[in-house]
């Protein structure tokens, strides 16, 4: 298969590799889209990880095959995958704060999203993989993680009728944010960018 290997600053060559393998449990699936998330493009920026890397981890594709016991999902059903998993049990867990869960940090897609072919790992079939649904576009789908992360702070903000929001920056994660509150009950939202383009957009 095709991936895309980052080996630092300026450098992504598209190198074959094989396709991964899959084990009871697991889907092989197909990616049609990979979100460039802003950590992928800090990684490059900054060379903070092991090289040769191949990044990427806001994927939707189609399921391609799939291993022994796995029922929700076959061939030919369309999917996105969140790339990490908590174990919903711990401490961090238990208080909301699942990015800082042990099992998240170590669970992620197999070899990365910048691929034709990922596997998808026993317990992100489980918990973190879901149909597409109709109408929704693969690229679209590659920001429902993204967009989650979003819902999660607005929710917690807890706006109260009569607020106001600033929101800096003006990326995608930025828009989304406004997107999401212009559904609330914030009395005015404040669009910060040093860009004209992206004021516009917002």
């Amino acid at each position: 298969m095709k991936a895309a290997l980052y080996y630092g600053p300026g450098d992504v060559r598209c190198e074959q590799l094989p396709v991964p393998g899959i084990g009871d449990g697991e889907v092989l699936v197909r990616v049609h889209s990979c979100g460039l998330c802003g950590t992928d493009i800090g990684k490059m920026r900054h060379s903070t990880v092991s090289l040769p890397a191949l990044l990427g981890h806001e994927v939707a594709g189609v399921v391609e095959s799939v291993g022994g016991g796995v029922t929700r999902f076959v061939p030919g059903d369309r999917v996105l995958v969140a790339h990490h998993v908590p174990c919903f049990v711990c401490h961090e867990c238990r208080h909301g704060a699942h990015s800082q869960c042990e099992t998240f940090r170590e669970m992620n897609i197999d070899p990365g999203g910048f691929a034709e072919f990922v596997r998808v790992k026993k317990r992100s079939v489980d918990r973190a993989m879901f149909h597409i649904p109709q109408g929704m576009s693969f690229e679209e789908a590659s920001l429902v993680e993204t967009a989650a992360c979003c819902l999660r702070a607005v929710r917690l903000l807890a706006l109260q009728p009569g607020d106001s929001v600033v929101v800096a920056g003006m990326g995608t994660i930025g828009l989304i944010h406004v997107l999401l509150l212009a559904l609330g009950d914030a009395s005015a939202i404040v669009a910060t960018d040093p860009n004209p383009w992206r004021r516009e957009r917002a």
